[in-house]
């Protein structure tokens, strides 16, 4: 995988970027699911802004484009459609925060038929500093995953609350617990799922409020 981004800079709280990828996949063996090698070949572009580099109010980017994923054999279609990426902080004030977040991408799997589809998946965040190292956060998200060349979509939503507790800049302990929902047109295995984590990560960067 290979990518190009050049930016330019209009000002110091603003710039533009142009992002190009391109990608080769190789599977050893053909799908189970109908016997097709599913090696291919995609491009992403997308063209964007970044800003408030330096706010305290309002950050982050916002990007659009086109995707493609080329299947070798051309018994499967060719996955392609446009992309939207996104990731917003916006601070209400000393407390409060909000986080928007958009994405979307390539999803590759054996189902028979079909070399996969776009995932598009967004979400909203609210992050509160009970204290200056204590944050509160509750979020929910959803994905929609359309396959081409076939009729299957893939839904997944989430709910989920979280505490934070900064030991730095960069280590936190954290507990969270995530409500999950998934549906599928094409499938009977639907399933809804609980999942409760407590950790410590040593790697995240601190968006928030205080």
């Amino acid at each position: 995988r290979r990518k190009i981004g050049p930016a330019l800079t209009f000002k110091p709280t603003l710039l533009g970027f142009v992002e190009a990828a391109v990608n080769q996949r190789e599977f050893r063996g053909p799908s189970t699911s109908d016997g097709i090698f599913r090696n291919s070949t995609g491009d992403r572009f997308r063209a964007g802004i970044g800003f408030g580099n330096t706010s305290q109010i309002l950050r982050g980017e916002a990007s659009f484009g086109c995707g493609e994923q080329r299947p070798n054999d051309p018994r499967l279609p060719t996955i392609d459609g446009p992309l939207v990426d996104a990731n917003i902080a916006w601070r209400i004030d000393d407390s409060n925060a909000i986080l928007l977040r958009a994405n979307t991408d390539v999803v590759e799997k054996t189902v028979a038929g079909s070399l996969g589809g776009f995932m598009r998946r967004g979400s909203i965040e609210w992050r509160h500093a009970l204290l200056k190292p204590l944050i509160v956060t509750a979020g929910v998200g959803k994905a929609v995953t359309n396959y081409q060349g076939i009729v299957l979509t893939e839904q997944l939503s989430d709910a989920a609350l979280g505490l934070e507790y900064y030991l730095a800049p960069e280590a936190i302990i954290y507990s969270r617990w995530q409500h999950s929902i998934y549906r599928s047109t094409g499938s009977t295995n639907n399933w809804d799922g609980d999942e409760f984590r407590v950790g410590l990560d040593r790697k995240s960067t601190r968006l928030n409020s205080s």
